[in-house]
């Protein structure tokens, strides 16, 4: 909160950075590619348009639900594959916005985020899709939060000023001057509209669960999606970084962003601890084994950072020149990763050694391990499931 004026006068730059990672976000202002008229619709009232292209269009984000498996993309496109993966069929979606993340926390119960901070909700495995949260109604939580927020320290100071030392006294009206930026940025984004992506998100159960976006945008539910609170105040995120990615390992819960900020929680979003990286470039996404004892970040020119203790002590290298854009675990505890030049990496050893497959799927995003011997690969091309080679 102390440094609102740096995130006020950064928000250009910041959009522009934005704007840069594109492999990513090239989605992000996909309006540019659609026509004038397209781009005058409010497409989180447009349901999306049911097409056979769907599985070649820009997809972001695949999740495995049993033997099924779950992607969402550009216009809205959720698809879901039949049984054991034997084909693919377009989910009935409310919104025709690009949704950039999927989790399941069951079989049935799914949550999906995407643009102008919309967040989806399935009751049957994926096949049916309801709009739970949008930018609009974000917007209105943050700003009526930070409105509490400023009246609760101005009581304080009002009762407490006699009680205070002077240095306390400028400390904490220094804090509500701070505070008055950042509700005029967010009374500004109100009347902008939902302009700001959600990115990932990330469930405990089929209650619990916390979705995270741009400008440092984090809430959580504690009632499967029906509520949502702006949980802002929980982590020290000051210029508004974006966050990438939110992950599990073991008890600890990870956020990965910008600028090398990563984020580690041990009672699950309650509070937030920043660790100290080797690395400062922007991290896409973060993964971690079951276990806890094994977590990796990875991101911008292939750099990548580990950890074997549960994110204690870290280890810095780079596995290439392209950005890493995703990852997963298998089945045989090997570590996945793939890139936007469509290299994708397997580590047997937990990050020491890479090995790099023969088979390539340019502009790469997720992954996610569809059979044994089988990955599905989702990104800017659309589909493509590659042999894991033995």
């Amino acid at each position: 909160m102390h440094n609102t004026k740096i995130l006020l006068q950064s928000t250009y730059k910041k959009t522009k950075r934005l704007v840069i990672y594109c492999f990513l976000f090239a989605i992000l202002f996909f309006g540019a590619t659609q026509s004038a008229e397209c781009a005058e619709l409010d497409l989180l009232q447009m349901p999306a348009v049911v097409s056979d292209r769907a599985e070649t269009s820009p997809l972001m984000d695949v999740k495995k639900v049993d033997n099924n498996l779950v992607a969402v993309g550009a216009w809205g496109h959720i698809l879901y594959s039949g049984d054991m993966c034997a084909g693919w069929f377009q989910a009935k979606v409310p919104v025709s916005v690009t949704m950039t993340a999927v989790y399941f926390a069951n079989s049935m119960k799914g949550w999906a985020v995407g643009h102008d901070g919309v967040v989806l909700n399935t009751e049957d495995g994926g096949k049916t899709w309801v709009k739970q949260l949008d930018g609009n109604q974000i917007n209105k939580l943050v700003l009526d939060q930070l409105g509490h927020v400023v009246k609760d320290k101005e009581q304080l100071l009002e009762k407490q000023k006699e009680n205070m030392t002077v240095e306390a006294q400028e400390t904490l009206a220094a804090e509500i001057e701070d505070l008055g930026y950042f509700i005029s940025d967010s009374a500004m984004a109100l009347r902008e509209g939902p302009t700001r992506p959600l990115i990932d998100l990330w469930f405990k159960n089929d209650q619990e669960g916390i979705i995270v976006g741009v400008f440092g945008m984090i809430f959580n539910t504690s009632d499967g999606g029906k509520s949502w609170k702006p949980i802002l105040d929980r982590i020290e995120n000051p210029n508004g970084y974006h966050y990438y990615g939110i992950s599990r390992s073991g008890e600890n819960l990870f956020i990965a962003g910008e600028m090398g900020i990563l984020f580690r929680s041990k009672d699950f979003g309650e509070t937030w601890e920043q660790l100290n990286l080797p690395y400062d470039g922007s991290f896409f996404g973060v993964v971690g084994n079951q276990e806890g004892t094994f977590v990796i970040t990875f991101g911008l020119r292939g750099n990548i950072c580990y950890s074997q203790d549960g994110g204690e002590v870290w280890q810095h290298k780079s596995i290439g020149r392209s950005s890493i854009s995703g990852g997963t675990w298998l089945s045989d505890n090997t570590l996945c990763l793939v890139a936007v030049d469509g290299s994708i990496y397997v580590s047997p050893d937990n990050g020491e050694t890479f090995k790099v497959l023969s088979e390539k799927f340019p502009s790469a995003i997720a992954v996610v391990q569809s059979d044994d011997d089988e990955l599905t690969v989702v990104g800017l091309n659309g589909l493509k499931n590659i042999k894991l080679e033995k």
